[in-house]
């Protein structure tokens, strides 16, 4: 699911109306599909040197993501207690999912790499038992890969580019898909462990007012 928006835009007395444009919803719990960088992102034509001062009507719907209705009582439920631990007494964790779990040997294969990695016992009892109050994940909402990292094989590792704040990282998935986010933050508040998001609003996939043109 996505929304799509006829917009009428004044600049410099250009008119752009366009319902070709799919838009994410920002506040989507879930997204499914990728991103596939294409010229159909953006409502001008990407290489004419007019830039913005000109118009493309071309369907971007097939190379966006698309947002997934999931059960609001899952997704506003909270089970187990919550730790609220005072600044002063916090010592911080701050970890990458992947990074953390993808080489532990002490988690199932299928698991490394994933949030039910993250939320793992081997996980959690490490991190416990160096007396650590707050674990801060760096970013685990969706994010997709450039394009400039695309083309050399690569992929986005820290996840400082994103696109859905709401949305966990698909990336992350284990077996239980979004069910595995939820686990993970409850096996931490079970053993009285808060879970500190790296969230940074500056960094988003969008770019500029151009868009992110120069990942194309």
């Amino acid at each position: 699911m996505g929304t799509a928006f006829t917009v009428l835009m004044t600049r410099k007395m250009v008119i752009v109306l366009t319902p070709n444009k799919l838009l994410i919803d920002p506040y989507a719990r879930e997204l499914v599909g990728d991103i596939h960088w294409n010229d159909a992102h953006f409502a001008y034509q990407l290489l004419h040197d007019d830039k913005d001062l000109t118009f493309d009507d071309q369907d971007s719907a097939p190379f966006t993501p698309k947002c997934r209705v999931i059960d609001p009582a899952e997704a506003n439920r909270e089970d187990g207690q919550r730790p609220s631990i005072p600044w002063s007494n916090a010592i911080i964790y701050e970890t990458h999912v992947k990074g953390f779990t993808q080489l532990n040997s002490a988690i199932p294969e299928p698991l490394r790499g994933t949030f039910e990695g993250m939320g793992h016992k081997a996980s959690v009892d490490y991190i416990k038992s160096l007396g650590i109050t707050s674990v801060e994940l760096l970013p685990v909402h969706w994010f997709p890969d450039d394009q400039h990292l695309l083309d050399k094989g690569l992929k986005n590792f820290w996840g400082y580019n994103s696109l859905g704040f709401f949305a966990p990282a698909t990336r992350y998935y284990g077996p239980k898909g979004i069910q595995g986010f939820r686990d993970m933050v409850r096996a931490f508040h079970d053993a009285g462990v808060e879970v500190i998001l790296d969230v940074v609003y500056n960094h988003t996939a969008e770019g500029n007012e151009l868009g992110p043109h120069a990942v194309i």
